[in-house]
């Protein structure tokens, strides 16, 4: 899960939480602090694709892309929503992913 460092407090990063600004460290999945230097200067819509997820305990699921967030270093990012509505990098904290479009998925099961 990737959220912004919104302000610090006793040297500790503040995030969005599901009830106001709280310790990152605090939420589920904290893995750590990145610095990240590439600067999006655009967004483009999901546009039927798709993200299939495995977490390290195993659990797999499919998400839609929302969006392709574009970053100045040539890079785009999937984003979706996680359960409380904020986006996030769709590829944060997985074991394993898949994307691929939906066209990608129905083109084998056609006769």
């Amino acid at each position: 899960m990737t959220r912004q460092v919104l302000a610090w407090d006793d040297e500790q990063p503040m995030v969005l939480g599901t009830s106001g600004l709280v310790r990152a460290w605090q939420l589920d999945g904290f893995e750590g602090l990145r610095d990240d230097n590439s600067m999006m200067i655009g967004a483009v819509p999901g546009g039927g694709w798709l993200i299939d997820c495995a977490d390290a305990e195993g659990n797999t699921w499919t998400t839609p892309i929302l969006a392709w967030t574009v970053h100045a270093d040539g890079t785009a990012r999937p984003i979706t929503p996680d359960r409380d509505g904020v986006t996030t990098d769709a590829t944060e904290g997985l074991a394993e992913y898949r994307i691929y479009h939906l066209d990608e998925s129905e083109a084998g099961l056609r006769p």
